[in-house]
């Protein structure tokens, strides 16, 4: 039997199936599923690393100004040391908490009420000036216009044409011809 060798170079067979290694990679289904597995893996890894580089270097921030503060708390005397902190204490309360959220002192609010409410008092001057020029004009309001029974029962007659009720439509009509002729 003479051998033949396969396309890839690797075996010696006459005809060559689909058992062949390479050639079952080559058409792999799951292949392309794996390589973005593997691909979305490595971003979020990246991500991650780069979330953890970021709190890294904000620590490392925080470990310096801790030190600046021991520092200049070493070169002062006992009695000096608990002043500084009373006034490190002070500086942090005042200083605005990071919660995304406007201060707005009482000072500014004040003035931000004071403002609202002339804004206010002039719109309700204006609406009392309209009101009180309306109530001298008409003291009753007016009358609601009633529909007359006539035009009722044109309505109704026009309702039972268009619905094919020639019976009840001629009653209708009787009674128009009736309230014209008084």
């Amino acid at each position: 039997m003479p051998s033949a060798i396969h396309p890839h170079g690797h075996c010696m067979r006459v005809q060559w199936s689909s058992r062949c290694f390479r050639q079952q990679a080559k058409f792999n289904p799951y292949r392309k599923v794996v390589v973005t597995m593997v691909s979305t893996a490595v971003k979020s890894l990246e991500s991650a690393k780069a979330q953890l580089l970021a709190k890294i270097s904000g620590l490392e921030n925080e470990v310096k100004q801790i030190e600046s503060v021991i520092t200049a708390l070493a070169g002062l005397e006992s009695g000096e040391v608990v002043e500084a902190v009373q006034q490190i204490m002070v500086v942090e309360a005042a200083a605005p908490v990071a919660s995304g959220k406007r201060v707005i002192s009482a000072a500014t609010k004040a003035k931000m009420k004071k403002a609202q409410q002339a804004r206010w008092a002039k719109i309700n001057a204006v609406k009392a000036s309209s009101t009180s020029v309306v109530s001298e004009v008409s003291a009753k309001p007016a009358k609601k216009k009633k529909m007359s029974p006539l035009g009722k029962l044109k309505i109704k007659l026009g309702a039972l044409n268009r619905y094919g009720k020639t019976a009840e439509a001629k009653k209708v009509k009787a009674q128009i011809a009736a309230l014209e002729a008084k």
